[in-house]
């Protein structure tokens, strides 16, 4: 219950969450620095916490050593 709570304001900014990421995404650069940077713009904004973005590195270092 803990993680649907905490995934509420995904849902209830949906708008606000495209346009954020929209603008912290970059053709340039490559998914891995995308999702990144998506996440650290939610973060900055209070749509995701902390944690979420721990994970998220902990996901990224595990696939690249795929």
């Amino acid at each position: 219950m803990h993680d649907f709570i905490s995934e509420l304001p995904m849902y209830q900014h949906c708008r606000q969450v495209v346009e954020i990421v929209s603008g912290a995404i970059s053709t340039k650069h490559g998914l891995e620095n995308n999702l990144y940077a998506a996440y650290e713009a939610l973060l900055l904004k209070g749509i995701v916490v902390d944690k979420e973005l721990h994970a998220l590195e902990a996901w990224l270092s595990e696939i690249s050593d795929l």
